[in-house]
């Protein structure tokens, strides 16, 4: 078995209490996941992790959070409705990919015809 990618931990000290981290990051930073929402390919973090905890992530592509908006809501209901907004680029700070376009994206994800 390989491994691709050097696990990163961070860790915040919690001051109220001390020896407890607010922020753990498990990232792997040469390997990317793909939004199950709108297809979005390069998720720097899993929405998930292998026990099925949220990441908590938010997709810069389409604005879902993983563990919340997710919670009550299907990919399917959350992708139709930001297609229903017109499928716009969520992120202020992360540009799109030269290009972008929601819709070739979601066809290269197998997430629509």
């Amino acid at each position: 078995m390989g491994f691709d990618g050097i696990i990163r931990a961070y860790c915040k000290l919690d001051p109220v209490t001390p020896g407890y981290a607010t922020y753990l990051d498990y990232s792997m930073p040469n390997k990317t996941y793909r939004c199950p929402v709108c297809g979005y390919p390069e998720l720097d973090t899993p929405p998930y992790n292998e026990q099925g905890s949220a990441s908590f992530y938010i997709c810069p592509c389409c604005g879902i959070e993983f563990g919340y908006d997710d919670a009550k809501t299907s990919y399917e209901e959350l992708r139709q409705r930001w297609l229903e907004r017109g499928a716009p680029w969520f992120s202020r700070t992360t540009a799109p990919p030269p290009d972008w376009s929601a819709t070739d994206q979601l066809v290269r994800a197998n997430l629509k015809e």
